[in-house]
């Protein structure tokens, strides 16, 4: 027989094949990407701001079921409120129907942002002899907003939200 003709076996020659290396570098690759991927999206969010919805939500979490009467107060009421808001003048009116008296209306309007709670703020609720209170809107950061309306009659407190874009 002729050596020619007798097949070389790479392994008992001792040399490597040429493509040998390429899984080992493609996997140790493909880890590091990952983990680069990880520790970026580590440090991108670890500069996120997370609001939450309230500050003191453990507390807001107690008080969760004299809220859920209110709001059931107000539903049995039917439309006593109205919340309106008009793009071109830029304003929001708030209007009581004429079942309730005005002069013993007491309460709050909070605008609430979700997006940024640095924008939040409370007004007091001042209605006028017709049970109206126009609010100028047109200094309010554009996007969505939550109003909330909390207003008391005769000691029954009484609470309605309404979400806008302005």
């Amino acid at each position: 027989m002729n050596k020619s003709s007798v097949p070389i076996n790479d392994a008992s020659s001792g040399k490597k094949r040429s493509g040998a290396w390429v899984w080992p570098l493609g996997i140790a690759l493909t880890l590091m990407g990952f983990l680069g991927f990880l520790f970026g999206l580590l440090f991108y969010l670890s500069g996120q701001r997370f609001d939450l919805v309230t500050e003191n939500y453990y507390e807001k979490g107690l008080q969760y079921e004299e809220q859920i009467q209110r709001i059931l107060r107000t539903r049995a009421l039917g439309d006593v409120v109205s919340l309106q808001h008009d793009p071109v003048a830029r304003s929001l009116t708030i209007q009581f129907n004429h079942d309730v008296p005005h002069q013993a209306v007491q309460g709050k309007i909070v605008f609430y942002r979700p997006s940024n709670a640095a924008l939040d703020f409370t007004l007091p609720l001042q209605l006028d002899s017709t049970g109206v209170q126009v609010l100028d809107t047109s200094r309010l950061a554009r996007g969505m907003w939550t109003v909330k309306l909390e207003w008391e009659v005769d000691g029954v407190s009484y609470y309605h939200e309404k979400r806008f874009i302005f």
